[in-house]
């Protein structure tokens, strides 16, 4: 069985701890209901959340430049701020 991992590509300029992870495997998301992408880059934010006061940290496919492909999260955790936990949790470990 091959292990699945995310490589820090680099931190983003966002007003949350972000950073670009390039994938192992890619990953499906939606645009929409109907539409389902693969990706092999996601972004991980953390960030203190407004609607229950807490730390949360989503993940979000992302383009290989650094964009995101949707702001639709493919994956998360309230309670923490650790990109390597939501990144665990989607499957994939940190190189």
């Amino acid at each position: 069985m091959t292990k699945k991992t995310a490589r820090l590509v680099r931190k983003l300029d966002w007003k949350t701890d972000a950073a670009l992870y390039k994938l192992s495997e890619p990953v499906e998301f939606r645009n929409t209901a109907d539409d389902k992408n693969t990706t092999d880059y996601v972004i991980a934010s953390a960030v203190i959340a407004f609607d229950h006061g807490g730390e949360e940290c989503l993940i979000f496919p992302a383009k290989e430049n650094g964009e995101t492909w949707s702001m639709l999260d493919i994956g998360g955790r309230r309670g923490t701020m650790s990109h390597e936990t939501v990144l665990w949790n989607l499957g994939f470990s940190l190189e």
